[in-house]
């Protein structure tokens, strides 16, 4: 063979269709990855951080309280953190390794469905879309739950194609991970079991998938019974009108400019504006599919519309005439089968300029929002945390103490949770007020003492930091007050987007 022959033959054996999935996974995480370090960690990573660097059995201590759905994956990031450490690079990796997972996962998909450019097209959906774009740098199980039900998706195609009793094992284990992950993952699986119901070539096939679904939904019971105990805490603060939730189907379920939507500063106006836009695109492409190209596209589409529209008719169901339990990123588990119904929707289009541009445009789009997901504040200004960890990482001294006002009252707001995102940079100073008893396993969020609690040992110390929140906290000055009395004067002043670090000393 000639050195020419043969080098077509390499470059052939490295583009060969096989290894779609992994060139695609590897765009996927890159993707995520890049820049994943930059935004200030948020009250809900703050949560990840806290929960998953106590002992085994002080974290299943604290989810038998509250957020017991995110149980699997505290013990998993548990492991991860006691290995890197933790900072906002650490907590995220794994959220971008799945996102290239998902990837892969729908390439193969779409592929099996229909083609091999469409499993591609698919996959670029699925990484640039800013929903998976923003929780690929989201410390929680989003990400991971999206790349799982895209695991289970193709497993589904193979149990249809052929129903090996192995394969439905398997089946089962990764359905009950996708739901342990995150509960409303349950309704992929049931989306899942009616599509495969309506794609198997055999008798056979249906029996198996229906059994293997039966096994997840029986296997996962016992999260749902311990949910319903800490219903109060995990979704009471859901308060969405129908209208509201209407239009964040639209935009906010598959198109998020940013993690936290709900608190939107001046300055990022425009990008909410570019998210409606290419929302708009989008959907009028998916519209347009829907009236056209079932005929070109029925195995995809089948696999898709229902993964798309049954678990949010679902939700929407039960928060009309339950109570309300739809928030848009709850729903992460339809991203994969919205991918596929993209990507059809852009081999839709009649003519090669048209799918061109189409791509052109949404990817035109995208790009600013992915771009303000990664600036320092593109998660949620309020929780500035990294300015309070990057000011006492420098200026603070060995043997400093360190104080946190308890403004509102309320952990899950408070500028402790600086300390679990950013535990290096807190390394000289001591944590005064650190609850250390039994109580500091009733919560996901850093507890603390009062000021009158720890007064001694604040007049102990020489220098002391206060974290203040003082546009939340009408009497700001009362713990300046005590300060005062004990002898301290303020001798820096350090102020951010929310919160406030002063320095007093005497």
């Amino acid at each position: 063979m000639s050195d020419l022959a043969l080098e077509s033959h390499r470059v052939r054996q490295r583009f060969s269709p096989r290894l779609d999935p992994l060139w695609s996974g590897l765009f996927g995480f890159l993707l995520s990855f890049a820049g994943s370090w930059i935004p200030s960690i948020w009250r809900d990573e703050a949560a990840t951080a806290y929960v998953a660097n106590h002992s085994s059995q002080e974290l299943f201590a604290i989810v038998g309280r509250i957020d017991g759905v995110f149980g699997l994956y505290y013990w998993l990031m548990h492991g991860w953190l006691s290995v890197v450490g933790t900072n906002p690079l650490t907590l995220r990796f794994p959220s971008a390794v799945a996102v290239g997972v998902g990837v892969a996962a729908v390439v193969a998909i779409g592929t099996r469905l229909h083609s091999r450019w469409l499993g591609l097209a698919a996959g670029l959906a699925f990484a640039v879309l800013p929903r998976m774009t923003a929780m690929g740098i989201e410390a929680r199980s989003y990400a991971m739950c999206a790349a799982v039900v895209a695991v289970l998706g193709w497993m589904m195609l193979l149990l249809t194609e052929r129903a090996r009793i192995l394969t439905a094992v398997v089946y089962v284990v990764v359905g009950v991970v996708a739901v342990y992950l995150h509960m409303y993952a349950v309704l992929a699986v049931g989306s899942l079991w009616l599509s495969g119901m309506l794609m198997s070539r055999t008798r056979r096939s249906r029996i198996v998938l229906s059994v293997a679904t039966a096994g997840i939904f029986a296997l996962t019971v016992p999260l749902f019974l311990l949910a319903r105990t800490q219903a109060a805490a995990q979704i009471s603060w859901i308060n969405t009108t129908p209208a509201q939730m209407f239009a964040q189907v639209f935009v906010e379920q598959f198109f998020p400019y940013k993690t936290v939507v709900r608190f939107t500063t001046p300055d990022q106006e425009w990008v909410r504006s570019l998210a409606v836009v290419l929302a708009g695109i989008a959907w009028l492409l998916v519209a347009a599919l829907l009236v056209t190209g079932w005929k070109r596209y029925t195995r995809a589409m089948l696999f898709a519309v229902p993964g798309v529209v049954l678990p949010t008719v679902a939700v929407f169901v039960y928060s009309f005439l339950v109570s309300p339990a739809y928030t848009p990123k709850y729903l992460i588990s339809t991203v994969p089968a919205f991918a596929i119904l993209l990507a059809c929707a852009l081999g839709n289009l009649p003519r090669v300029w048209l799918k061109v541009t189409a791509v052109v445009l949404l990817a035109g789009i995208a790009a600013p929002i992915y771009v303000s997901q990664r600036q320092p504040n593109g998660k949620f200004v309020i929780d500035d945390f990294s300015f309070i960890a990057g000011t006492i990482d420098g200026h603070s001294t060995p043997g400093d103490g360190i104080l946190f006002d308890d403004s509102p009252g309320d952990p899950i707001e408070s500028g402790r949770n600086a300390l679990s995102g950013y535990p290096a940079s807190f390394r000289n100073v001591r944590d005064i007020a650190a609850v250390t008893g039994p109580e500091r396993l009733t919560s996901p969020w850093s507890l603390q003492l009062p000021f009158d609690a720890v007064q001694d040992q604040v007049a102990r110390s020489s220098r002391v930091w206060l974290v203040t929140t003082p546009q939340k906290k009408p009497d700001a000055g009362a713990d300046a007050a005590k300060l005062t009395h004990l002898g301290f004067h303020p001798a820096s002043q350090f102020a951010g987007p929310t919160h406030e670090v002063i320095l007093w000393t005497r």
